[in-house]
């Protein structure tokens, strides 16, 4: 009877870690160019974990983009930074939201020190 608690109390448990955060990608902007370009972005990308990270620091001639997607669903990371820098230009420097986007949750959530400092951050689970 134990040893049929622990295995079910494992299977719940893995089951669980399943429906955990599948993707993360996070992006910082810091001190930028008047132009609002930066020094050359740096990103990084560890597939085992599927961890995805661009910072840009500093002010240079480039764009904060990045230079490998890592995520099939740019067009959905690029309505999120859109709106993540709204909500910045609104006064609203701290904050998270849900949004389901087909069969994938994703938890938004971004803090900023000023208008044009700020990082972000998509948690991306299937559902």
């Amino acid at each position: 009877m134990k040893k049929l608690l622990l295995s079910l109390i494992v299977l719940v448990f893995f089951g669980a870690l399943n429906n955990v955060i599948a993707k993360k990608i996070q992006t910082s902007k810091f001190n930028p160019s008047p132009q609002g370009t930066y020094a050359k972005p740096t990103e990084h990308h560890n597939p085992a974990t599927d961890y995805h990270s661009l910072a840009c620091d500093g002010p240079g001639s480039y764009e904060c983009k990045w230079e490998t997607s890592p995520w099939s669903k740019m067009v959905v990371y690029d309505e999120i930074e859109n709106d993540v820098a709204n909500n910045i230009g609104s006064g609203v420097l701290t904050g998270s939201y849900v949004m389901e986007e087909e069969e994938e949750t994703i938890v938004v959530t971004w803090n900023a020190t000023s208008l044009v400092d700020y990082s972000f951050e998509l948690d991306i689970s299937e559902n």
